[in-house]
């Protein structure tokens, strides 16, 4: 089999007028911001904990920090329950 170069020039396909390609890259950002949390100050400490957990990425430190305090929020709320139990 002879070898080909890659072809030269524009790709062939559907070509894009410039507002076209301004407002796709316009959609991209924006669904972008809407799933980036600013953790401002903290990095640092958010870095640390990834580290010491052995978490490769972002989502998953944000997985186990929902998942610790839904188990924090009913450990209490079965307290409390318990103690008004006992009151009444």
């Amino acid at each position: 089999m002879e070898y080909r170069p890659p072809p030269k020039g524009r790709p062939k396909g559907k070509v894009q007028t410039l507002s076209a390609r301004k407002e796709q890259k316009r959609a991209y950002a924006q669904r972008k911001k809407a799933r980036t949390i600013d953790i401002g100050f903290v990095k640092e400490e958010w870095t640390t904990l990834k580290t010491s957990l052995e978490l490769k990425t972002d989502a998953e430190l944000a997985v186990v920090l929902i998942q610790n305090y839904l188990k924090q929020q009913a450990l209490i709320e079965e307290r409390y329950f318990n103690i008004i139990s006992l009151v009444h």
